[in-house]
């Protein structure tokens, strides 16, 4: 698996609807579909790949330079289970420390967040 920082671009966003196409249960709301891909196309993220294809997509939103936020991460349900969610957590994280950002924030429902509480802060 390799995971790149890539800037937005309508290849990232051609990426992100493809992969969250996969995960009806998690993106279900056709109108915020479209912000996610729309958003692709002007923030920052990271992009997995395995095997020659895309396997996962992490946006993320600099608020300051001191604090940032996950906009939408999604990972292809064929690679679930396999560490690429924590890993693009934890290069973010690593990214963002290196460049001086002491808060990353994570908006969505709490027991989506225990398995990477757990494996990337440790509680």
């Amino acid at each position: 698996m390799d995971i790149s920082a890539v800037d937005g671009s309508n290849e990232l966003a051609g990426v992100t609807e493809k992969l969250i196409e996969q995960l009806p249960a998690w993106f279900g709301i056709p109108e915020a579909n479209a912000e996610y891909v729309n958003a692709a196309r002007e923030l920052p993220g990271l992009l997995a790949r395995a095997e020659g294809e895309p396997t996962g997509v992490l946006l993320y939103r600099r608020h300051f330079p001191q604090a940032a936020e996950i906009h939408l991460m999604a990972v292809a349900p064929k690679w679930h289970r396999q560490g690429i969610g924590t890993a693009l957590v934890r290069r973010l994280v690593s990214d963002l420390y290196d460049d001086g950002c002491q808060l990353l924030q994570v908006k969505t429902h709490g027991h989506a967040l225990r398995p990477f509480r757990k494996e990337v802060v440790g509680g």
